[in-house]
């Protein structure tokens, strides 16, 4: 059906501990369980730690360059949605990568975060949780958005993977307004509409989990059962 399935998103689709613990093995991740099932290659343009503005910047890039295999005309694009309160950063030292060849970093700014975090981002911190958190919850649909609009704008076939993002959560989370609740929640874009609640880790048992909360390849394989049955019903594949 495709000549290639390409996928974007953070380490969960990247294979992190897909190995093992601290090993990551490319042909243990969800994408290449997913092509084995299918029988379509695959391309991870994943990277570990990558926020939402990395993953629409690195399909931006990816759009732009004629030798990119995004070009394709018959590929499937799957776009694997992250935590919301990722972004890139050029002062912090975390998770470095290079966007149109720039060097930037990405660093997490969850108040909840298990990382530690650094004197400048704990300052900022304590403001954003003044102001109302629900504000990055808003600034990443707007980034979904405008990865929606880049892909339909090449007529590219993809969907969104609910990965981290987690739309039940995070509305206890945040005080969304009725309005932009709703605005999220519409068919405008086909995003958060398909995988709603899809993958979440309270969900799975402990024995799908590496050490550090990443998936182990059993995980990993039943991420790419759950997805292959998703883009059945939805009659992707």
């Amino acid at each position: 059906m495709y000549n290639k399935i390409i996928h974007y998103g953070c380490s969960f689709t990247y294979g992190v501990d897909s190995g093992g613990d601290g090993i990551d093995d490319p042909t243990k991740s969800y994408p290449a369980y997913l092509s084995k099932k299918t029988n379509i290659p695959f391309l991870n343009r994943a990277n570990p730690g990558a926020s939402l503005n990395q993953i629409a910047l690195k399909i931006h890039e990816d759009l732009q360059n004629p030798a990119s295999e995004i070009q394709d005309k018959n590929i499937l694009v799957i776009v694997n949605l992250t935590d919301v309160f990722r972004m890139i950063s050029s002062t912090c030292d975390w998770w470095p990568s290079t966007v149109n060849g720039h060097k930037l970093s990405v660093c997490n700014i969850n108040a909840t975060t298990q990382f530690k975090i650094s004197s400048g981002m704990d300052a900022a911190l304590n403001s954003l949780i003044n102001e109302q958190e629900w504000v990055f919850y808003y600034y990443a649909y707007n980034i979904i958005n405008s990865i929606h609009y880049q892909l339909v704008t090449a007529n590219k076939k993809f969907v969104f993977v609910d990965m981290l993002t987690d739309i039940t959560a995070l509305e206890q989370y945040f005080k969304l307004s009725v309005d932009i609740k709703n605005k999220i929640l519409t068919n405008d874009v086909n995003t958060f509409k398909n995988f709603s609640s899809f993958v979440r880790f309270n969900q799975l048992s402990p024995t799908y989990y590496s050490h550090d909360g990443h998936y182990s390849s059993k995980g990993y394989k039943l991420l790419a059962d759950l997805v292959l049955c998703k883009l059945q019903e939805m009659s992707v594949l």
